[in-house]
């Protein structure tokens, strides 16, 4: 539905399952995406500088940026001056388009760097450059000048989803892009012929083939990636666990002539667990991590997100929503109330006219939830019944709380 027919209000939640979907702009904002907009959240600890984004990390409430394309956002960056961010859109033959930042005004755009969705950006540690991978069905790896808006290389970077690309911290002609059942080293070469980009698989020998979600270049061009068996790992999104390695120790690592891997003790570790009511503990779906000046912001994809601090190893829950899709959303009858229910098996309410969005009230069920709907007022003149259908055949009648 067009913009120019209905008047956006709110966003509720944020898209938790989506990788490396949370950077900071500057120290008390953070940019995120969800749907057709990124958003901007900011904590206002300190004195407001921004008016149109001051407002509270653990409300969420937000400054949205629309997708020009109209059909999602499939990926974000930050330029390393913060003075810049990029947005990669979905559609058909989407646009990357350069904000700058705090104005928000559109300064670049960049075209034909794909053909139906942008699945990672990131930009240079100099900031010359921006590389962008797209997804289904061209995966092509694209490195940008973007203050020119002009091509500098491009490539297929591989057959299958590409989850992630980066830059050497050093080195702005090396990268590295990793995924289903790959990581792939590639160099930005001067040839006979003109520049290439040149990539090498690695060769995982011995070790089983695994999927990689996450991986960090060291300063030696050295990359240490993670598995889905857990060696050699940053952190792992299915255990839930935070651990923390000495770079001398990993880079200095001998492997034994009849082994393939290097055993590296860590030398901290944290395993970021969440209690539900019932006072059971789910460890979180590790998505991104991304470091503040004393802690750490973690992506979860149980549709939360949390905060680490550094030292005291204290976890603060800072918001919550939906871990997957919604498959549900019905509005009160007599108040400005918004229940949903999703594939998570959990049914929230939300008052989509309060200045915050967190959700009011969340409750937990065994089986995905497929369907909910208010009862007519004819019924419950309150408005608090609410009737939700569920994947296992079964029809619950849920009495929600009052409002105050």
């Amino acid at each position: 539905m067009s913009r120019d027919l209905v008047a956006f209000s709110a966003l509720l939640g944020f898209d938790s399952k989506k990788r490396n979907n949370l950077h900071y702009l500057d120290d008390h904002t953070l940019l995120t995406s969800a749907g057709n907009s990124a958003q901007l959240i900011r904590n206002n600890e300190q004195p407001n500088s921004f008016a149109y984004c001051c407002v509270d990390m653990a409300t969420m409430q937000s400054k949205h940026v629309f997708g020009l394309g109209g059909g999602g956002v499939g990926a974000i960056a930050v330029h390393p001056s913060r003075g810049f961010f990029a947005v990669g859109d979905k559609g058909n033959k989407p646009n990357i388009t350069i904000y700058v930042y705090p104005s928000l005004k559109v300064f670049r755009v960049l075209r034909q760097g794909t053909e139906r969705a942008y699945c990672s950006l990131r930009f240079s540690n100099d900031g010359a450059k921006l590389a962008s991978v797209g997804a289904s069905p061209d995966f092509l790896l694209t490195v940008w000048n973007w203050r020119d808006e002009q091509t500098i290389l491009r490539c297929k970077a591989f057959g299958q989803e590409v989850f992630n690309v980066q830059f050497a911290p050093n080195d702005g002609g090396f990268l590295t892009t990793s995924g289903t059942g790959h990581i792939r080293f590639w160099k930005m070469a001067s040839t006979f012929t003109g520049l290439k980009l040149q990539g090498d698989i690695a060769k995982f020998g011995k070790s089983e083939l695994s999927d990689i979600e996450a991986f960090c270049v060291l300063p030696d061009k050295k990359v240490l990636s993670s598995t889905e068996r857990g060696a050699l790992l940053l952190w792992d999104g299915s255990d839930g666990m935070m651990k923390w390695w000495h770079f001398p120790e990993i880079d200095q690592a001998d492997v034994k002539e009849d082994d393939t891997v290097a055993e590296v003790i860590p030398k901290d570790e944290f395993c970021v667990s969440v209690k539900s009511p019932h006072h059971t503990s789910t460890v979180a779906d590790i998505r991104g991590v991304l470091r503040g000046s004393d802690h750490y912001l973690i992506q979860d994809g149980n549709g939360m997100l949390h905060r680490l601090d550094i030292d005291t190893k204290q976890l603060t829950h800072l918001a919550e929503g939906h871990a997957g899709a919604i498959t549900g959303l019905a509005t009160s009858p007599v108040e400005h109330i918004a229940a949903t229910c999703g594939s998570d098996g959990t049914v929230r309410c939300w008052n989509y006219a309060a200045t915050s969005s967190t959700c009011m009230y969340i409750q937990h069920f065994n089986a995905p939830a497929t369907a909910l709907n208010f009862a007519p007022p004819a019924h419950d003149a309150t408005g608090r019944t609410i009737a939700v259908a569920f994947q296992d055949g079964v029809v619950r009648i849920l009495d929600r709380g009052p409002s105050k």
